[in-house]
């Protein structure tokens, strides 16, 4: 295995996340954190899933998704700054 990575290999985990996202979209919604304790639980949520499929030695395709699952959730956490950030440069106007 090549320990280095290219730029195609970013470019397709990011669609695997996209892809990801888009069938939680599906599924649920697009889910609103509204704090940064519910960012915080949803990450360990989807880390102890993870450290789980470890454990348990579940195949690297569902150890895979379970990283996909914590950067989706990254990326919620994520929209939610930005948000707030949009929001406190609306206050200061």
């Amino acid at each position: 295995m090549n320990d280095q990575f290219t730029k195609e290999d970013f470019s397709q985990a990011l669609k695997e996340v996209r892809a990801k996202g888009n069938q939680r979209i599906k599924q649920k919604g697009l889910n609103h954190l509204t704090s940064d304790f519910e960012i915080l639980g949803v990450l360990y949520q989807e880390l102890y899933e993870y450290n789980e499929a470890i454990h348990d030695r579940l195949s690297e395709e569902d150890k895979k998704e379970e990283l996909l699952d914590i950067a989706y959730a990254a990326l919620l956490g994520v929209m939610r700054k930005n948000a707030l950030s949009k929001e406190n440069k609306v206050d200061k106007r």
